[in-house]
């Protein structure tokens, strides 16, 4: 059995496919092991199941018990895992935080026909973020990089714009008018948030597969209205994303600014990955 954490963990995720019993990931950036998967069972022997190792959860007193209940092809099934953290921690499922465990148990529905994420942290993962800062960058050509010491590539990791190397960038602007875009490069990803109320490190690391991707901002539009968003340059305004940089940390990107020239800016932050603490 895995043995407490003595600090923070960040982030520990599972996937439960639609047609697939839940499964558990490593947490971004370090390998942690505080899961321990018990096997998936039918409904009727879940019950039963659930009822010792709960018990035993409790017992141990640094346990938890999670329960991911599925409906797979018709058929009822609960994921067993156990979480040995000894310290209280957090959940969500597909961006929208679920209930806190209780009573050294976390049960969690899984919506049918959904291929979903469960991401689990440690309460106080979002306290003390890796960095924070604003960073600002502009289209890879001659006239931006003579005048801003080429900014055309953010280092999130290391709170860098200016003169970037390709290789360290984490968010890439190419092109001008019509031909901008902006992308993650080097593994980085990049997912839509749409809510007003600004995500958690435990939200960002449960949104599925499916809405992550390398593109942060689509060109080819320019100077124009589409369904009341303002485009120019190409470039969409007041965008925000959660984001995971190439290092595996993840984060909230909210664009604040935009000027001539394809000048963008941005306020950031990045949570500390596991082996940061």
């Amino acid at each position: 059995m895995a043995h407490a954490k003595a600090g923070p963990f960040t982030a520990i995720t599972f996937t439960a496919d639609r047609d697939k019993p839940a499964a558990y990931a490593a947490p971004a950036g370090g390998t942690t092991e505080v899961v321990s998967a018990l096997g998936t069972f039918k409904a009727a022997a879940a019950t039963s199941e659930i009822s010792t190792e709960q018990a035993a959860a409790a017992s141990a007193g640094d346990q938890t018990l999670l329960v991911l209940n599925q409906s797979i092809k018709g058929a009822k099934e609960s994921t067993l895992f156990i979480v040995v953290t000894g310290r209280p921690f957090k959940a969500a499922m597909n961006g929208l935080d679920v209930d806190a465990p209780a009573q050294h148990e976390l049960v969690v529905s899984v919506p049918e026909n959904t291929d979903s994420r469960i991401a689990i942290a440690d309460t106080d993962a979002d306290s003390a973020p890796f960095v924070a800062g604003s960073l600002g960058m502009n289209a890879d050509n001659f006239i931006n990089n003579m005048f801003s010491a080429n900014k055309s590539r953010i280092d999130l990791d290391a709170d860098q714009n200016s003169d970037v190397d390709g290789k360290a960038a984490d968010i890439y602007l190419s092109g001008l008018g019509t031909l901008a875009a902006v992308t993650m490069v080097n593994g980085a990803m990049a997912a839509q948030w749409a809510s007003p109320i600004a995500p958690t490190l435990v939200t960002c690391a449960s949104l599925p597969a499916s809405k992550w991707s390398g593109t942060l901002i689509q060109g080819g539009l320019s100077g124009l209205e589409d369904a009341g968003t303002q485009y120019y340059f190409g470039i969409v305004s007041h965008g925000a994303w959660c984001v995971e940089s190439k290092q595996g940390r993840y984060g909230y990107l909210l664009q604040t600014e935009m000027s001539a020239q394809s000048s963008l800016n941005f306020q950031f932050v990045l949570w500390k990955k596991t082996s940061d603490y």
